[in-house]
């Protein structure tokens, strides 16, 4: 079983490393930011400890770890859940407004294992020592469709021209020459007509993210074709 712990060795995501290089551009506080930076800093110390033996347990027998050297495993991976359960907790608060509610649901379900993980709480595994993680409520279920079309972009600062160049349920990406702030209120107006309000939750280099104020319905016109 121990090798099979292989899978569950977290990793650091392409997403998370543009972040952490865009931290000021996304509008993280550089504090945040750097706490993020940290925890992936101690995780990739802690793999270094614990992949070798990972590496050489057998398909049903592990290697013999001294006493000693599980507990020096076992201190550095709860002090890496702790730093980790912080992180998830000053995070909720800045995607809350970016993303939709239910992001604020995998907040809870993760610094509730985290906190397991902290005290030492197996809960999550069973009789046969296999591990079986929480599912978090909310994934990315929502496809981006290609939806090019020229539209305007009325903001507090004026009305600008721009292209919309694919959307989901909960936003759309548009190129537009103008640089607005994060959390701006926008009315994008489409090629029909239509009128969509939302908040810009990125822009940089011509180019923004709306998310819209309410998620289109799955048969919405925009993305059904």
């Amino acid at each position: 079983m121990l090798r099979a712990c292989n899978n569950l060795v977290p990793v650091e995501s392409p997403i998370v490393k543009i972040a952490l290089r865009s931290w000021q551009d996304i509008g993280l506080p550089r504090e945040l930011a750097a706490a993020v930076a940290r925890a992936y800093f101690d995780l990739a110390d802690a793999k270094k400890l614990t992949m070798p033996l990972l590496d050489s347990a057998g398909l049903f027998a592990g290697p013999q770890i001294p006493l000693a050297k599980l507990e020096q495993i076992a201190v550095v991976w709860r002090k890496l859940a702790e730093d980790c359960r912080d992180a998830v907790l000053n995070l909720e608060p800045e995607t809350r407004w970016r993303l939709n509610g239910a992001y604020t649901g995998n907040a809870l379900v993760l610094s509730r294992l985290l906190k397991e993980a902290i005290t030492g709480s197996q809960t999550c595994i069973n009789q046969q020592g296999e591990v079986a993680l929480p599912i978090l409520p909310q994934r990315r279920q929502s496809p981006r469709f290609s939806t090019p079309q020229p539209c305007k972009i009325f903001s507090q600062a004026g009305a600008f021209s721009a292209f919309v160049r694919d959307t989901s349920r909960n936003d759309l990406n548009v190129d537009c020459d103008q640089e607005f702030r994060l959390k701006d209120a926008v009315v994008v107006i489409l090629r029909n007509g239509r009128k969509v309000p939302g908040l810009i939750v990125w822009s940089k280099n011509g180019k923004a993210g709306v998310r819209f104020d309410c998620p289109l319905a799955d048969n919405d016109p925009l993305i059904s074709g």
